[in-house]
């Protein structure tokens, strides 16, 4: 092969093109070639698994490009796409949106049953936007507090124990100023 400024000559067709001419190797395109598959290919990759078969009527990306008579490298490129982690996270946000209140009071009902430290924590960031070391002052009204049902659950010598350590940790608190 011979390389004469930007032209490139074969020796077997001796046929010449420009450099420009020969097709790009691992470039993700700027737009993809079917727009509106792309778009659906988004909410497909965004959606759940267990409610892909449900809306879409296939469960995998290979059955997602069988169906839209696409082949899968296609789906590989529109993945590597700069703007797709974006798109699906904009797809995945609509899909929740109508689902938050009750994923909300599910967590709810769970703390009040389990009261775990990781559920409360998220409920806080949710709810209150709170962030590590930040510190939330007041109560918290309810008619079920789990923790009083504990503290009746103990023999008084051990309720009395567990109701000053936690009397420390409060005066401790304040005055640390956490």
């Amino acid at each position: 092969m011979v390389i004469k400024r930007n032209k490139v000559m074969t020796e077997e067709k001796k046929e010449i093109t420009t450099e420009s001419q020969e097709k790009p190797r691992n470039r993700v395109p700027d737009k993809p070639y079917k727009k509106g598959d792309y778009k659906e290919f988004v909410k497909f990759y965004a959606m759940p698994s267990a409610y892909k078969r449900e809306k879409f009527d296939v469960g995998t990306e290979t059955e997602f490009a069988k169906l839209k008579e696409l082949s899968p490298e296609t789906l590989t490129e529109w993945k590597k796409r700069k703007e797709f982690e974006n798109d699906v996270d904009i797809q995945l946000a609509k899909w929740g949106a109508d689902k938050t209140p009750d994923v909300l009071a599910a967590l709810f009902r769970t703390i009040l049953k389990d009261g775990k430290a990781s559920e409360v924590k998220l409920w806080l960031q949710y709810i209150k936007r709170w962030k590590e070391g930040m510190v939330l002052e007041g109560t918290i009204e309810t008619n079920e507090n789990p923790l009083i049902e504990l503290l009746d659950k103990l023999d008084e010598p051990t309720r009395n124990k567990v109701i000053q350590g936690l009397k420390a940790n409060r005066e401790a608190r304040k005055r640390s100023d956490i």
